[in-house]
């Protein structure tokens, strides 16, 4: 068993713990608040100076409780050989409880980096490419379309927060032709088509005008 000490501050120190046999006893200074229950914090080992920034998400209740779980077990299965190329890399799940209240905790790498991709088309080319992977993986992430799940972290996109992910059989995991019409005999992955049209073909055309002009006519079909 392995523990995790949470610490906002001098006088508010929380013991949680982890049944992961490779996870490690450290500790998480807090720094501060991303979002609703999502925290950046420090993260090192027990009696030494943090050492990594890591995302914490914290579950408080049964429903969040239940959310942070299948998450974690996304990461830890279906996601795991995807870990630090297409998905954040994963830490653990830790647990415990905070005035007699149940506390659940996700820490998660910390994904940021200096946009230093100097052709947006090649770097929509990586996010097709990713999304892929991650069909091919059995996992279709739900809410990719909304731009503050997908980061840059050095040259390569991460896909971030898998709360609403579910599994399913891809029905198909290629890049559509975006000068093509789509036969309507096709049976498509309704996620995958959807980022073609946003991402796709703006890695695939020759200029911008003709990226413009193929995504005209792709979502017209």
């Amino acid at each position: 068993m392995a523990t995790l000490q949470l610490i906002w501050d001098a006088t508010h120190i929380y013991e949680l713990w982890s049944f992961d046999n490779e996870a490690l006893h450290q500790t998480a200074h807090v720094m501060r608040r991303l979002g609703h229950s999502i925290y950046l914090a420090r993260i090192g080992p027990v009696a030494e100076e943090p050492t990594e920034t890591v995302i914490i998400k914290l579950a408080r209740g049964e429903e969040e409780q239940r959310a942070i779980t299948r998450e974690f077990d996304l990461y830890s299965q279906d996601l795991f050989h995807l870990q630090g190329d297409v998905v954040p890399q994963c830490h653990g799940i830790f647990r415990g409880k905070v005035d007699g209240h149940p506390l659940g905790c996700l820490v998660l790498q910390y994904c940021s980096g200096p946009m230093i991709m100097a052709d947006n088309r090649e770097f929509n080319r990586l996010i097709m490419i990713a999304a892929c992977k991650l069909h091919q993986a059995g996992v279709v992430h739900g809410d990719l379309l909304d731009a503050h799940h997908i980061l840059q972290m050095g040259f390569t996109p991460r896909f971030i927060d898998f709360s609403t992910a579910t599994r399913h059989l891809c029905q198909n995991g290629i890049p559509t032709n975006p000068y093509e019409c789509l036969s309507r005999s096709v049976r498509c992955c309704n996620e995958l088509i959807e980022m073609e049209k946003s991402y796709g073909m703006m890695s695939d055309a020759p200029t911008m005008r003709h990226a413009v002009d193929a995504t005209s006519r792709f979502w017209r079909q």
